[in-house]
C-alpha cells in the first residue's frame, strides 16, 4: 500500500486549501489524532445549533455501504453541508464474501473520488484494527486527498505536543528533562501501546502535580505506572533486606487486590531478568543505552534496575530469579497457594 498522507499536518493543510475530497478515510496508530480531525471538520462545517441535524454518526458495524451513501445524499433541513462519521466500517477490516467485497468495494471507491459541496464522510478506523485492514481499505487509502494516515508524532512534533500543553498550564519544563519525559514514557518502545491519549492524561496529572517547574523526580513518578512504582518500592524493600516494609507492601496490595499475587510475583521477575542481564552486560563494557537496546525495555526503566543491581552479586540474582521460576510452576501446578508463595519469597531475602 502506497502512503498517500503520513502526517496530521498533510491533512490540515489539504483541508484548509480545499483540496481534501468530500470522503475521507483516517486511519493509522493514532486514534487521538484522528479524533483531532474529526473535531477539526466538525468545527468548522456545522455550528453547535446545526449539530443536531447537520450532524450524523453511523455504527460502523451495522450500516451498509448504501445507507451511507443515502445518508450523505439526504439535504439537511435547512440545506447547510451534511458530515456523516462512520468508525471502524466493518469491511475496511473483515472481508465479507468475494461478491459482496466486490459490490461494497465498487461503489465505496467510486464514492470516495467525488467532490461536492453538500456533504463530508468521514471513515476511521481504530488503531487496534490496522494490522487487519482489507484490501479494500488499502485500496481506500490510497486515493489522493481521500486517505490520511495517523501515526505515532516524530520527535519534533511530540516534544511540541508536550511543551504545549505545559506552557498552556503555566509550568515550565526544560529541554533534557522533556527528552527524559519522552524516554520515561515508552513512546517510541517497538510493540508499545502508549499512545498520545494516555500521553494527555499524564500531562494533565504532571502539571497538576508540579508546582513550577517539572523535574527529572517527578516526571519519574508521574508517568510510571502505578503497578511499576509499587514493584519498584517492594524490589528496593526486599534489597534493602526491609522485610518489615516489603510485607507491609505485599499484604497491603492483597487486601486491595485478592488477585494481585500473580501479577506481583510477573512484575517481580521482569524486574529480576532485567538486574541479572545488566550484571551480564556489565562485563562486556556495554553503555546503559546499549544494554536498554538489546534488551528492547526503556533506558530509564533499565538504569533503575542496573542502579539496584550493582549492590548484589550475580549469583544472588540467579538464586532469586529461579526461585521466582519455581514458584510461577508450583503455582501453575497446584502444589502451592499463590499468596503463600508470594509472602514466602519475600521472607526468604
Amino acid at each position: 500500500m502506497t502512503k498517500q498522507k503520513s502526517s496530521y499536518k498533510d491533512f490540515y493543510n489539504d483541508y484548509n486549501k480545499g483540496l481534501s475530497r468530500s470522503v475521507l478515510f483516517f486511519y493509522g496508530e493514532e486514534n487521538f489524532l484522528m479524533k483531532w480531525a474529526c473535531d477539526t471538520v466538525i468545527s468548522k462545517e456545522v455550528t453547535d445549533e446545526e449539530r443536531a441535524f447537520g450532524l450524523v454518526e453511523l455504527p460502523g458495524d451495522e450500516c451498509t455501504i448504501d445507507q451511507i451513501i443515502q445518508t450523505a445524499m439526504t439535504s439537511t433541513m435547512f440545506g447547510n453541508k451534511r458530515i456523516v462519521l462512520i468508525k471502524d466500517f466493518k469491511p475496511l477490516y473483515s472481508a465479507p464474501d468475494r461478491n459482496a467485497q466486490k459490490f461494497i468495494e465498487d461503489k465505496l471507491l467510486a464514492f470516495a473520488e467525488n467532490r461536492s459541496e453538500d456533504y463530508i464522510v468521514i471513515f476511521t478506523l481504530d488503531s487496534m484494527h490496522q494490522a487487519n485492514m482489507t484490501a479494500l481499505a488499502k485500496k481506500f487509502a490510497a486515493i489522493k486527498q481521500s486517505g490520511y494516515e495517523f501515526p505515532r508524532l516524530e520527535r519534533g512534533e511530540l516534544r511540541a505536543f508536550i511543551r504545549k500543553r505545559i506552557n498552556d498550564a503555566g509550568k515550565y519544563i526544560d529541554d533534557r528533562t522533556l527528552d527524559e519525559l519522552i524516554e520515561i514514557s515508552g513512546y517510541y518502545l517497538k510493540e508499545s501501546r502508549y499512545t498520545l491519549s494516555e500521553f494527555e492524561n499524564d500531562l494533565i496529572k504532571l502539571t497538576n502535580a508540579a508546582e513550577d517547574k517539572i523535574g527529572s523526580d517527578l516526571a519519574w513518578d508521574v508517568m510510571v505506572g502505578e503497578g511499576e512504582k509499587y514493584v519498584f518500592t517492594l524490589i528496593d524493600s526486599i534489597m534493602g533486606r526491609d522485610v518489615k516494609k516489603a510485607m507491609t507492601i505485599v499484604q497491603n496490595i492483597l487486601s486491595d487486590d485478592e488477585y494481585a499475587s500473580m501479577r506481583i510475583i510477573s512484575l517481580l521477575t521482569s524486574q529480576f531478568e532485567m538486574m541479572f542481564d545488566s550484571k551480564k552486560f556489565e562485563q562486556r563494557r556495554m553503555s546503559l543505552k546499549d544494554m536498554a537496546r538489546e534488551l528492547g525495555v526503556n533506558e530509564y526503566r533499565f538504569q533503575r534496575a542496573f542502579n539496584t543491581a550493582r549492590s548484589f552479586s550475580e549469583e544472588y540474582l540467579r538464586k532469586a530469579l529461579l526461585e521466582l521460576y519455581e514458584i510461577d510452576k508450583k503455582i501453575k501446578m497446584g502444589d502451592i497457594d499463590k499468596d503463600v508463595a508470594l509472602e514466602t519469597f519475600v521472607l526468604s531475602r
